[in-house]
């Protein structure tokens, strides 16, 4: 088995290890190291030392002619540290200073850690060419006592003489179970440099490799380590890598490997066979490649790719990106707010806690959001099959008036202005908008459109407060006959066009930029009585607020200003959708229709006056930008092209805050 040995030390400088054996056990120490495995079952650790070691460090110093000199060595000149598993002290001078035969005049000191097994007297000796000592520490750094064979108790093992090769020995009493601190000094003053230890356990007479024993455990870090980034390949065989510190890029290469990233911001490749990644702490890339892997994002935002075969991926807390790759995959986005694309074959996706975004791929796949708002995107063709478990679950401020703290299913591929006659044909219907179109669609669980269309079977559970209604697929906007008061005096909205100067609270007279229209008849409300507009008695708001009765629809939002609004929310002024204010004094819900919506947009969101009280202006959000005819969408999208982009409502941002309903509960005392 190669290990570190101290021809090939694992140094606090930057290096290159390659094993030369077929079962490694290798550590790179301390800077940036490459360490490069072989054939067989390899251990591989970038930074921290392993277990058998030990740290050591070389000091350049000038000894006499006199006994007893080991308490000098470190007032030398430190000149290497590093970690390695046998006492080949000739070897590590050389390498930490360059030369080359015997250095002469330096010292070593080497330190691990040991866990006795067996209880009583242990005889310690060592062999050196000058001087050398063993000091043994307990846990609590308490030094233990040798009776020496030269005489007396001494806090050390004393062989520390100026001297040909001598062996000496001393007794020392260890507690069964107890892990200790060994620490062994060498020095050498002209001559040949020579030195080995030994130990015996309680009650024999062999004498035991002291440098190889299995008593020996993980030493301690040098003074000088410093984490690297390093680069590790297993090779093939079954390999298990520790990155430890650093930002490292690490690779198992063949058959089934274990690898672990460590802190740092760490790139993982499992390569060929049934490998383990995880990720640990940092911004992690992992990388399944072939086999069916497991990987285990960690700490941080992590990017973890399945590859081939059947694979289970966890992003663990933060923001994380998983592709199951091919084959059946399980995708656990864990905390926070994750990205996960199943990809080909039969995936499970698990949003986790958090606003994820799921999107299924080909295959027979199951998408459950969990908690948060999250985005579902179906993707796939014909014989493949999407189920939503939990369209609405976990959303964190149902029926508040705001499009984005809800669940969301992209299926605009299926349903929009171009697909909308084919849908009337299939169905015998007469819709005006694909969104009616979708709740039709919707209605029994199955998306059946999507698979007549040549698409995927699409299966959708609605839960919780979810539904595809105008709080997921809500339009903001004025009724026809609304009042606008301009610099032109109160215009009727329906004659609004872009231009024209609206009264703003925040801006004085603000310009129109664009204008849209919807017009919904009777049927249409009857079988959609969640798009029924909401009227306003004159003065239910407030003295003359507004000043005449009003309609608008259900997601309109109005001003809401006064001490309680403050004391409430810490906010002068907010804006509450008018769904929200149904039951106080003077608002209610239109039974019958029909009714003509009407919004218009300034360069900003604003509060605008209308019918005598403050409203807002519509402001795009990713459902209402989709819900407009194609016309108008494609006009809004000419006047403000940054919402083709992201999410519209983060680019036009709202002129006030927005009540959640338990606040309007609150402000109103319903």
């Amino acid at each position: 088995m190669a290990v570190n040995s101290s021809t090939n030390p694992g140094t606090n400088a930057n290096q290159t290890i390659t094993s030369s054996s077929s079962a490694d056990t290798l550590t790179g120490g301390g800077g940036n190291d490459t360490i490069s495995g072989a054939a067989g079952n390899d251990v591989l650790y970038g930074d921290s030392p392993a277990a058998g070691q030990w740290s050591y460090s070389v000091y350049d110093r000038t000894f006499s002619g006199a006994n007893g000199q080991a308490p000098q060595i470190t007032s030398g000149t430190l000149r290497g540290q590093g970690y390695v598993t046998d006492l080949g002290v000739e070897n590590l001078a050389n390498i930490a200073r360059g030369a080359t035969g015997n250095p002469d005049q330096f010292g070593v000191v080497l330190t691990s850690t040991m866990t006795v097994t067996a209880g009583g007297t242990y005889r310690f000796r060592t062999t050196s060419d000058d001087g050398s000592r063993i000091v043994i520490r307990d846990s609590n750094g308490n030094v233990l006592n040798f009776a020496n064979e030269t005489g007396g108790t001494l806090p050390y093992m004393n062989n520390d003489f100026l001297q040909g090769s001598t062996t000496r020995y001393g007794d020392v009493t260890l507690v069964a179970g107890q892990t200790y601190t060994i620490e062994v000094y060498y020095w050498e003053r002209d001559g040949a440099s020579v030195l080995s230890a030994e130990y015996r356990l309680p009650g024999t007479n062999t004498f035991l490799n002291l440098a190889g024993s299995p008593l020996i455990g993980v030493p301690p870090l040098t003074s000088g380590h410093v984490d690297g980034n390093d680069s590790l390949l297993g090779g093939s065989g079954n390999d298990t890598i520790y990155g430890n510190g650093g930002n490292d890029t690490l690779s198992g290469d063949a058959n089934n490997d274990q690898i672990y990233g460590g802190d740092g911001n760490d790139s993982l490749s499992g390569g060929t066979g049934t490998d383990s990644l995880f990720g640990d702490a940092g911004n992690d890339i992992l990388d399944g490649d072939a086999g069916d892997d497991v990987l285990d994002g960690g700490v941080g935002n992590d990017t973890l790719r399945g590859g081939a075969d059947n694979d289970s991926l966890s992003g663990g807390t933060g923001n994380d990106v998983l592709d199951g790759g091919d084959g059946n995959d399980t995708l656990n986005g864990g905390a926070d707010n994750d990205s996960l694309n199943g990809g080909t074959g039969n995936d499970l996706l698990d949003g986790g806690t958090g606003n994820d975004t799921l999107i299924g791929g080909g295959g027979i796949d199951t998408l459950t959001g969990g908690a948060g708002n999250d985005r579902f995107i179906i993707s796939g063709g014909a014989g493949d099959t999407i189920t939503i478990t939990d369209f609405g679950s976990g959303e964190t401020a149902p029926a508040n008036g705001s499009t984005l703290d809800n669940d969301f299913v992209d299926l605009t591929t299926w349903y929009n202005d171009g697909t909308l006659a084919a849908y009337n044909a299939a169905n015998g219907t007469n819709f005006v908008l694909p969104v009616q179109a979708l709740r039709h669609d919707a209605a029994d669980g199955k998306l059946d459109f999507i698979r007549l269309s040549g698409g995927p079977t699409v299966n959708i559970t609605v839960t919780g407060t979810g539904a595809m209604d105008g709080e997921h697929t809500g339009v903001t906007c004025f009724t026809e006959g609304s009042l606008v008061m301009t610099d032109r005096g109160q215009l009727r909205v329906e004659d609004l066009r872009p231009g024209d100067q609206v009264l703003t609270r925040d801006a004085g007279y603000e310009p129109i930029v664009w204008v849209g229209r919807r017009s919904l008849a009777a049927s249409e409300l009857a079988r959609q009585p969640a798009l029924r507009p909401v009227r306003i008695a004159a003065g239910a708001l407030g003295p003359d607020s507004p000043s005449r009765d009003m309609r608008v629809s259900p997601q309109h939002r109005l001003l809401v200003a006064g001490p309680r609004v403050e004391l409430l929310v810490g906010e002068p002024e907010v804006l509450v959708p008018a769904l929200m204010l149904v039951g106080q004094p003077g608002i209610t819900r239109e039974v019958e229709g029909p009714v003509t919506y009407i919004h218009f947009m300034c360069a900003e969101h604003q509060v605008v006056m209308v019918d005598g009280c403050w409203s807002e202006t519509f402001q795009p959000g990713v459902h209402s930008v989709a819900d407009l005819a194609r016309d108008q969408r494609e006009e809004l999208l000419r006047v403000f092209p940054e919402l083709a982009e992201g999410d519209p409502a983060q680019r036009y941002p709202a002129a006030r805050a927005t009540l959640k309903r338990h606040e309007v509960g609150a402000l109103f005392g319903t």
